[in-house]
């Protein structure tokens, strides 16, 4: 029941999505936690962040090292000019509530800021309380009702203590070079809790364990946000990196396990560069079918996307279909290292039979009534987005007329329909058909870098 303010960031609660302060349209922000020390050197600010917006990124996370606010005044503007998004963060001070209102009020102004970040891991080796993160939410709501407030959770079973504590949920994910060596269920600290190094199923199992905490509360209806690992740091517990194929499966994974935004720690990137070509594709990709599908139809549960192929637990798909059934979104993962055949079946779709190809690797792809089938390479991914389009012939104003498209796909049924001609010419039966065309649109496949 809150007025709009001057300055005001919606969620959308049927999608997902969030609505910028100066936009009416959502946005699925994904970019990464940014070290601030490089933000402000080399180049400089205005360079160094047309550097991230050059990448595809619409969304930072930078770290607030800064003691010098206006540094941060700087950052908002120049992101306002740019186009990307902010999430400012209190990470290091989120217990002194007095300077943390203090800055909300400072920057609750410009339209680059997307939400505010109480903290980061609260749940983590130093948790004794969730109440400084209650605290500190209910400050900042009081003084700027206007912005969503997030934070990022670190472990498995940490989730039902913070619903009161965030507008929207966040955790991260580092499975990748850990061993889980002197760690189990109850003590031990290896990276990722409770993970096992999987490339898929940790993330898989994290998100059930969410999933279940948040409708236990009744709060299964807020977004939920992903941190992916993008970096190795084998002095502690992560012996490498994600490689860019295994960071293109994290990511739609996380989109078909429904979360609408994506960071990654970090950036510039540890121990190199070698993801940031895939990190540029992603963003495309994403840029491409976020607003028409992802943030404006309907995720189909997963009983109604059902898969079939070898390596049943490393292969998944999602799909989404718009309310008025008039675009279709199917993605594929192939989580595995060799390649996967699959059927998806997307009980929603029986009425759709297309055949075609995937542009980009120009591998086959069927789908016929609902059924999608090809093959996918080692930690293949595929995307096909389809649009389709329904157009009606109109009757010729002939005594008798049998009109008919020349159907793609197929024809709705023909239907008859008898009306009184004027001036008493009697009865004009018209027959027509409706033709459905189904246009395939392959956005994105086979990412195979």
């Amino acid at each position: 029941n809150l007025s709009a303010g001057p300055k005001t960031v919606k969620i959308d609660r049927l999608f997902g999505g969030i609505i910028p302060a100066n936009s009416q349209t959502p946005i699925f922000p994904f970019g990464p936690y940014v070290d601030f020390g490089w933000i402000v050197g080399g180049a400089g600010m205005q360079d160094n962040l047309q550097t991230l917006k050059n990448a595809g990124f619409n969304f930072i996370n930078p770290d607030p090292t800064y003691t010098d606010l206006t540094s941060m005044d700087q950052l908002l503007h120049i992101c306002e000019q740019l186009g990307i998004y902010v999430q400012v963060s209190f990470r290091y001070s989120y217990t002194n509530t007095t300077d943390v209102v203090s800055r909300v009020k400072r920057w609750a102004s410009y339209n680059s800021v997307l939400t505010w970040y109480t903290t980061d891991e609260p749940d983590g080796q130093q948790w004794t309380s969730n109440q400084p993160t209650i605290t500190v939410y209910n400050a900042v709501k009081a003084a700027d009702p206007y912005h969503p407030v997030a934070l990022v959770l670190n472990c498995q079973n940490t989730a039902g203590y913070y619903t009161g504590a965030s507008d929207i949920f966040g955790t991260d994910m580092y499975p990748i070079g850990i061993s889980t060596k002197g760690c189990d269920a109850v003590s031990g600290d290896c990276g990722c809790d409770l993970c096992t190094g999987s490339l898929t199923a940790d993330l898989v199992s994290r998100t059930n364990k969410y999933r279940s905490d948040y409708a236990a509360q009744g709060v299964q209806s807020t977004p939920v946000w992903m941190g992916l690992q993008a970096f190795s740091d084998p002095p502690t517990w992560w012996a490498r990196a994600p490689t860019p194929q295994e960071f293109a499966v994290m990511f739609w994974l996380t989109i078909v396990q429904g979360y609408k935004a994506i960071s990654f720690w970090k950036y510039p990137y540890v121990p190199d560069n070698t993801l940031t070509a895939i990190h540029t594709t992603l963003a495309g990709q994403l840029a491409s079918i976020a607003p028409t599908y992802i943030l404006s139809a309907t995720q189909l549960p997963t009983s109604h996307v059902t898969t079939q192929g070898n390596g049943s637990t490393t292969l998944f798909a999602g799909a989404w279909l718009s309310i008025e059934k008039s675009s279709l979104l199917t993605v594929v993962i192939n989580g595995a290292a060799a390649p996967a055949p699959f059927v998806v079946t997307v009980t929603d779709a029986k009425a759709i039979t297309v055949k075609g190809r995937d542009i980009s690797s120009g591998g086959p792809v069927n789908i016929a009534k609902g059924v999608v089938t090809g093959q996918l390479p080692a930690y293949g991914i595929a995307v096909y987005a389809f649009v389709l389009g329904v157009s009606t012939a109109q009757p010729t104003p002939s005594k008798s007329a049998n009109i008919a498209g020349a159907p793609v796909v197929g024809s709705s049924t023909a239907t008859v329909e008898t009306t009184t001609q004027p001036n008493g010419g009697g009865t004009r039966r018209v027959e027509w058909k409706g033709v459905v065309a189904a246009v395939m649109v392959m956005v994105a496949a086979f990412v195979n870098i």
